[in-house]
Order: C-alpha cells, then structure tokens, then sequence
C-alpha cells in the first residue's frame, strides 16, 4: 500500500513538473515578427482578462499615466507595449518586468533620460522615444543587439549621439526636429540602414562615409542649412526617396514658410552632385524652397524619378524646366505649390508622361489649352488660384477626363 500511493505521488509530481515545464515555455515564447504584426490590439483590461495567456500587445495611449497600473503587470506575455502620449516624467521603469518586449512606444511623454537598464530588453527590435526631453542616450545602447527602428525625433539632441552608430542593427532611424549641427563620420557603420531621416535640425553638411549606407532607400535631409552635398550620395544605388526640401515646413503654413525663406532657415540648395543620375532606383526627389532658377543638370539624368516636387521656388524658367521634365520618361508627378506663378507657358503640353500636376497656391488666371495634350492626367490642382468661377467650366470640359480641383482665391500681396 505505502508502495502504491509512493508511485502515484511521484507520478504527481512528474505530472506537475512537466506542466509547470509547459505553462513557463508558453509564457516565454517569443512571436516572430510577422506573428507579433498580426496579434491582436490589447487597450483594455476588460478585453484583456477574458484570455490573459494570448495578450501579447497592449495600447495605453493618452491616458494621463505617471506610472505604469499595477494591474498590467497580470499579462505576462506583452511584447509590444504602446505608452505614448501619457504624463510620465521619469522612464516608467515598470517596463523592465516585460521580459520579451519587442515594441516599446514612449513618445509624447515628460522624462529627459533614458536608463542603462534599456539594455534587458534584449529582444527590443522597436524603441520609440519622439517627442520628450532626451538630450543623451545611454554609452551601452549597443547591447540592443536586435534593435532594427530608433525613434527620437523632436528631443533635444544638440550633438548627434555617437553611440547610436554602435548599433549596427539598425535600418530606420529617425533624428527630425532636434537641434543638431553635425553627423559623424561614424554613421557609416550602419551598414543595415534603410531609412534616415534628419528632417528640422541644422546640418549643412554630411560626411563622406554616407556613401557606406548601401541599403538605404529613403534619405530626408529637409529643413536644414545645406548649400552642396557630398558626391557620395550618388553611390547610393538603392535608394528610392531624397527629401532635400522643406516639406514639413509647407504643412504648417504658408507665412511660417515664407518667413523662414527670406530668414534663410532652410535648405539652398544650387548644386547638386554630379553622379546623382547613378541612383538608378530614385523614385522621388524633393527640392522645395531651394531658390532654383531650373532644375540642376543632374536630375534631368535620373530616369527612374516618378516624382519631383518644385514648389515654393519661386523663380523659376518654366520653359526650361518644362525641357528637363520631358527627358524623365517615368515621371508621374510634378509639384509647383508656392511659386506665385502667374502663367504657365504651352510647353507644359509636351509633359504627356505626367499623371498629376499640383499647382496649388499660385496666382493663375488661366491655364494653357496645351494642357489638353497630357492624355494621361488623372488630377490637376487649382486650388488658391485665381481662375474665375465663370472659365472653371470651360476649364474642366477641356481636361477631361482628367479630375479638375479648383478653390477660392485667397493670394494677397
């Protein structure tokens, strides 16, 4: 009898063993990326509680946290966390206690550092930290060993923090809107980079070693104080995106923009690099607010471009300009916003490859019957003209089918 119920009590306890093997191997599976994209959004507890084993992303956003609620901490197995736009004004160390998060969003908050302690989130593949106070990053982020996206834009970065050049890892990493002067030559150690975005500081030059990043597809490089550009960047065979203007600058309004050109607050660039029309795989150029006359003699080159957008360069010779459009066969897309033009010559009736042409905030009166030529025109933008309601009739009879948008005149001298 003693020998029997020993045996069942051991079996007991293999039994046990082996389920409390499981419930921890269940606990600790770390999802792939796709099969963390495809889990569902957590953002109550109510939801939560109903399956706490299978929540594996959760979303407290805008709701005033200074720490983190105690009861969170019940989900063992979150893995992307989302605290942005709350009130914490030191790092919510609580965070720690998520052992296998991959995604950590923390923008929009209060703290101005980020602890040494970051590096025990050893599976961190997304760190967000836009919108705060951080002015440093710690010296051992190059622990983060699978960090692959780095948000800090809008903090208060006054010198680039070179320990991000450590993490080798990366392939988007976002410094817009902080107060940088200088990029290291070091940022050519992120061989993986494929997004770099520098929008809203104060550069005026890149270090030649930006022609390490092969893998890059999108460059912004708006809103600064660029005068030339380092022939490297034509080396950069991948990429598809160059934002050398100062498009984030259009979207908060036309005085704010026109103040920070005649303050010289923006990019004037003249010049571009001569082997520009070696990124064989450029798709979309920016030059907004560069003080152009035409366009430089290297884009015209870059037969891949779908996409080029002139706006607020007020100075344009549009006849010539019109000659360089034509030789990019691919090009779809043209933007003229802010250029106060008040005609447009017929020879925009030979950019027959165009599919839209945004002209919005000019001082037009009439449009060219040569723009009946462009056959392939899905979209013409009007918008802030000063065509007559009494001709936008005639107007769009003679565009069709073409989609015609028109709006009230609102230039004033």
């Amino acid at each position: 009898m003693y020998h029997k119920s020993t045996y069942y009590y051991i079996l007991f306890i293999i039994a046990l063993f082996f389920s409390h093997i499981s419930h921890t191997s269940a606990q600790a599976k770390l999802l792939s990326e796709s099969e963390l994209l495809d889990a569902e959004t957590y953002t109550t507890l109510k939801e939560a509680l109903k399956n706490p084993d299978k929540v594996y992303k959760f979303k407290l956003r805008n709701h005033y946290l200074e720490k983190i609620p105690e009861e969170l901490f019940q989900f063992k197995n979150i893995q992307s966390l989302d605290l942005s736009v709350n009130h914490f004004r030191s790092f919510p160390e609580g965070v720690f206690r998520f052992k296998n998060l991959q995604e950590l969003y923390l923008g929009k908050n209060y703290f101005n550092k980020l602890p040494a302690r970051i590096t025990e989130l050893k599976h961190l593949r997304t760190l967000d930290l836009q919108w705060n106070y951080l002015k440093t990053l710690p010296d051992n982020l190059a622990k983060l060993t699978k960090l692959k996206e780095l948000n800090i834009k809008w903090n208060a970065f006054d010198r680039f923090p070179e320990i991000v050049t450590e993490v080798t890892s990366l392939e988007r990493l976002t410094l817009d809107f902080n107060k940088l002067k200088s990029i290291p030559a070091s940022i050519g150690k992120l061989a993986q980079l494929q997004y770099l975005k520098l929008s809203g500081n104060q550069l005026v030059g890149l270090p030649n070693s930006i022609g390490n990043l092969q893998q890059l597809l999108q460059l912004d490089l708006s809103d600064n104080h660029f005068v030339a550009l380092p022939r490297e960047i034509g080396t950069l065979a991948m990429l598809e995106i160059l934002d050398l203007g100062n498009n984030q600058i259009t979207r908060i309004g036309k005085k704010r923009m026109e103040q920070l050109i005649k303050d010289r607050q923006i990019n004037t660039i003249s010049k571009l690099p001569d082997n520009l029309h070696m990124l064989t795989q450029l798709k979309t150029l920016d030059l907004v607010g560069n003080q152009l006359t035409e366009l430089p003699e290297e884009v015209s080159k870059i037969k891949s471009l779908s996409t080029i957008d002139l706006s607020a360069n007020e100075n344009l010779d549009l006849e010539k300009v019109c000659q360089q459009l034509k030789q990019l066969p691919n090009l779809g897309i043209v933007g003229f916003r802010y250029c106060k033009f008040r005609s447009l010559p017929s020879a925009f009736g030979e950019l027959t490859q165009l599919q839209g042409l945004d002209l919005y905030d000019n001082q037009l009166t009439e449009i060219p019957k040569e723009l009946s030529n462009l056959k392939r025109l899905q979209v013409l933008i009007l918008i802030k003209n000063a065509i007559p309601k009494s001709a936008r009739q005639r107007i769009k009879k003679m565009m069709e089918p073409s989609e015609v948008i028109f709006g009230e005149y609102e230039y004033k001298n």
